[in-house]
């Protein structure tokens, strides 16, 4: 059964991208790629944005680093062990306990957070929502890739105003 899983979440996929009219790149979808996940319409960081989220994310200390790239791996592990993986309801992946435990690890880790959004792990909104519960969009039409890039280009937009 999980053999046919990326064909028919391509399929999904596809459906939902062409209702508001945005391109996906298919063979990076097949090639398990982050770049698949992405509509050709999504704002990306330009390279001073990715050189802020750089210079943040050299600050937070190795052993920081270390212990929050567990917990997304024991997440991840845990959503993709279960009928969780089967799930189109994106709240369905905060039910884990790793996933409470990436949260309870708090603002220290928000530039991590930023540089996975940043390259496509969009799932990385959840635990920026978890930790930042006031700050969430609540545009529903405005999901998944679209709001982790937003997430992202708000977050660099306060870094620049900040060091002014």
């Amino acid at each position: 059964m999980r053999s046919i899983l990326p064909f028919i979440f391509l399929c999904c996929l596809m459906a939902s991208c062409s209702k508001s009219n945005q391109e996906i790149n298919a063979a990076a979808i097949l090639d398990n790629s982050p770049a698949a996940m992405i509509p050709d319409n999504t704002p990306t960081p330009s390279a001073e944005d990715l050189a802020l989220i750089a210079t943040a994310v050299s600050r937070v200390s190795p052993e920081l680093r270390e212990n929050f790239e567990r917990k997304c791996t024991e997440w991840k592990d845990a959503c993709n062990n279960s009928d969780i993986s089967l799930s189109s309801n994106m709240q369905d992946y905060t039910k884990p306990e790793q996933f409470t435990e990436l949260i309870a690890m708090g603002e220290p880790i928000i530039p991590l957070v930023i540089e996975k959004m940043a390259q496509g792990d969009f799932f990385m909104q959840l635990v920026y929502e978890g930790i930042y519960p006031d700050q969430k969009i609540a545009d529903s039409n405005n999901i998944g890739q679209q709001r982790a890039a937003d997430y992202v280009l708000t977050w660099t937009q306060n870094a620049k105003r900040q060091a002014k």
